[in-house]
């Protein structure tokens, strides 16, 4: 397609239209792939057919999109700055454009990328409402509404939020019904959801929005590592969240092909890694065991920082532990998940301190392990009461006194 437009515009290069259908699909393109490069000749095309047609509000609103998404994609202040300033003076200008409104959205969701702060949707979704006083009918408009929405909920983990997005992406499909990046982005809030509200019923709505997706673009996969990627991860939330071994299986599947399309995928090594030590955990296979190890590995090479890779590493390993009749093999896998966990804790997880308490519960070091917990407690990341009465691997340091005073002193604290 650039080819051909390439080719239209050298034997018609005064058509701003033609630039500015190219600059359309370069900057799609760009999008679907998360590309710099293309991004740019979106904007050079903006520029031409703004030289050709200042005043057009159409080609503003491109322009401004364009560099909206290549300045937070390329870490580009200056280029955030020179969109919004061309969007406020094109509102002013032109304040009964609805497609200008949109831009200006985008360009302040461009700028909550930018400095990860979510303030900046709130501004946008006001954008976005004027564009719906003028047009109520323009499915782009309501598509980003639940977009916002949708990061927001995510981000503050409020389930009126996420669920004012999947409100705004059905009638986003009411007037686009087979859009690809509409069904993937409510595949992901329904996926959002389930994770909030440990709900298996979405996940399931997850799975089948991304299986929707699928059919549409049976030759597009290849294309879109992010699209299985997010699948594979509804596959695993629902197995989780329903004790469902297919679910995992078939997780498991999705995030090889993953692998095989982008080897270096973020967080690919951690998602197959738990998968295994999920499956392992329904048949207590040593093999399924040693495979999550092996990705565990793999994660840690991937991303040495990563906390959570650790805390699952070394959670793992306890349970790989209780499959072993032999006191000092499984007191030397007892060192090695110490070790993990310690380490998750150094990169800043504070779920690690209760997690180290119930292993030195398990190895009788009950000083140590009454120690976290009143840390964990300091840092409010202890489970309800009932769950720790019940928490098998506390059982040991239950039996203790310093226990006991510790329980009491957690069911009489004032609310």
């Amino acid at each position: 397609a650039s080819l051909h437009y390439q080719n239209a515009c050298k034997h018609d290069e005064m058509n701003e239209d033609l630039w500015l259908d190219w600059a359309i699909m370069l900057h799609e393109s760009a999008k679907v792939r998360q590309d710099v490069k293309k991004f740019r000749l979106a904007v050079e095309k903006c520029v031409l057919a703004h030289s050709l047609s200042p005043n057009d509000p159409r080609i503003i609103g491109q322009w401004v999109e364009s560099l909206s998404l290549l300045g937070a994609l390329s870490s580009r202040h200056d280029l955030l700055i020179e969109a919004e300033n061309k969007v406020i003076k094109a509102t002013t200008k032109f304040p009964d454009i609805p497609e200008l409104w949109y831009a200006y959205a985008i360009c302040l969701g461009a700028q909550a990328l930018y400095y990860e702060d979510p303030a900046f949707y709130d501004f946008a979704l006001e954008k976005i409402q004027e564009g719906l006083s003028i047009d109520s009918s323009i499915a782009e408009l309501w598509h980003v509404k639940a977009l916002f929405h949708g990061r927001l909920g995510s981000y503050f983990s409020d389930k009126k939020l996420l669920d004012l997005a999947e409100k705004f992406y059905a009638k986003t499909l009411c007037l686009k019904p087979s859009c690809p990046e509409v069904i993937f982005d409510r595949a992901c809030n329904f996926l959002e959801q389930a994770e909030l509200l440990e709900s298996p019923d979405h996940a399931q709505a997850s799975c089948e929005a991304f299986e929707k997706l699928f059919r549409l673009q049976k030759d597009a996969l290849l294309y879109h590592p992010k699209w299985l990627y997010q699948y594979a991860s509804s596959l695993y939330t629902l197995g989780d969240l329903s004790s469902n071994e297919p679910a995992f299986l078939r997780s498991v599947e999705v995030f090889w092909q993953v692998l095989l399309i982008e080897p270096d995928f973020p967080h690919i090594y951690r998602k197959l890694a738990t998968c295994f030590f999920q499956l392992a955990d329904f048949s207590s296979d040593t093999t399924l065991y040693k495979k999550a190890f092996h990705y565990f590995r793999k994660a840690a090479e991937q991303d040495q920082e990563g906390q959570e890779t650790w805390l699952d590493w070394g959670l793992s390993l306890i349970q790989y532990a209780h499959l072993h009749y032999d006191r000092q093999k499984e007191w030397s896998i007892y060192v090695e998940a110490e070790e993990k966990l310690r380490k998750a804790g150094a990169l800043g997880s504070e779920h690690a301190f209760y997690h180290l308490a119930c292993l030195y519960s398990l190895m009788g070091r009950f000083t140590d392990a009454m120690h976290l917990l009143e840390m964990a407690k300091e840092r409010d990341t202890l489970p309800p009461v009932n769950e720790l009465v019940a928490d098998d691997w506390l059982e040991p340091l239950r039996k203790t006194s310093h226990f006991s005073q510790f329980l009491y002193h957690l069911e009489n604290r004032p609310l």
